[in-house]
């Protein structure tokens, strides 16, 4: 008799578990462990790619002002995108994606040529590129300059904490104390 309460009491105790949200949580914890090797695979792909593979080619609007659409921006817009590494210029294109949709224009018909029989419509695209560009380099330019003014009064701090004031360095003569050279009368 005790034995089949004692399974009946095991059987509803085992139901109740299996409903309450202790069995939320052990799903979804199974549920981690098990896509766990998925996601070492994956992050183990994406640095062997990263690390030994080809590198995937740049944007397509990089590549276009970089090729044939040169001839439609200044000089020193071709240049200073030349000499951008490739985080940088995905960065700026990315924030140049993000204002040219708030103007309510995509960056990629430039690149697919789409323009070529609109060219009033080219060069206001062009324009407002070449403007934003400019504005992005001179607050980045802004941003360096007072990281660096911020790093060199760090520096200056640092330099007066660990530089002793004259009051309270020892004398330099002959390694003796001041305070027992006054001590000692004179004879």
């Amino acid at each position: 008799m005790y034995l089949l309460v004692f399974l009946i009491g095991f059987g509803v105790g085992g139901y109740y578990l299996a409903r309450s949200s202790f069995a939320v949580r052990t799903e979804q914890r199974a549920e981690h462990v098990t896509r766990a090797p998925q996601r070492w695979g994956e992050n183990l792909a994406g640095w062997w790619r990263n690390r030994f593979g080809k590198h995937p080619p740049a944007e397509p609007f990089i590549a276009w002002v970089s090729n044939q659409g040169a001839r439609y921006f200044p000089e020193d817009f071709n240049t200073w995108l030349a000499g951008l590494s490739p985080h940088e210029s995905q960065a700026f294109t990315q924030a140049l994606q993000d204002y040219t949709g708030g103007l309510g224009f995509d960056l990629s018909s430039l690149a697919d040529n789409s323009l070529q029989n609109k060219p009033a419509l080219m060069q206001v695209y062009v324009e407002a590129v070449v403007i934003y560009s400019q504005a992005y380099r001179r607050a980045k330019e802004s941003r360096q300059k007072a990281e660096q003014n911020e790093a060199d009064k760090q520096e200056v701090k640092k330099a007066k904490e660990g530089k002793k004031t004259a009051e309270k360095q020892a004398s330099r003569r002959r390694g003796e104390n001041p305070e027992l050279v006054e001590a000692i009368p004179a004879a």
